[in-house]
């Protein structure tokens, strides 16, 4: 193992692969499924998933959860900005559709709705009143 040796992939007769250096790599029916590195000391990615077991490294699950990380950590601020934002503008919206409706009843009673009747006279027909509509 001392010197690197360059290994090639050959088919036989039948179609399967086959490597001529069987004691530097796992093999199976289907052929070569990868060669020890003279130089690393260890088997290649294609033989490491020879199990028939295929994932993700630590390494690159870390990197994706940094990544996502990353995104909801620019997107986050933004986003509540946002719904801040549509929050004012829904109470705006809210408090405009109460003015309306007390500049309604205003013209069409001539007056506006006293302490004791509140704002439940806008929505209830109070008593005395011919006018509400």
């Amino acid at each position: 193992m001392g010197s690197m040796m360059r290994i090639t992939k050959t088919k036989d007769a039948a179609g399967i692969k086959a490597c001529p250096a069987s004691r530097m790599h796992q093999s199976t029916a289907d052929g070569c499924l990868g060669h020890r590195s003279a130089t690393l000391g260890g088997p290649s990615t294609v033989a490491r998933s020879a199990g028939g077991q295929r994932g993700f490294t630590l390494v690159e699950m870390l990197l994706v959860i940094a990544i996502i990380g990353l995104i909801v950590a620019l997107i986050g601020p933004q986003l509540a900005k946002s719904m801040q934002k549509s929050r004012v503008q829904t109470t705006i919206a809210q408090i405009e559709n109460l003015a309306t409706a007390i500049e309604q009843f205003s013209s069409d009673n001539a007056r506006y709705p006293t302490e004791a009747e509140g704002l439940k006279v806008l929505i209830d027909k109070p008593s005395g009143l011919a006018t509400w509509d």
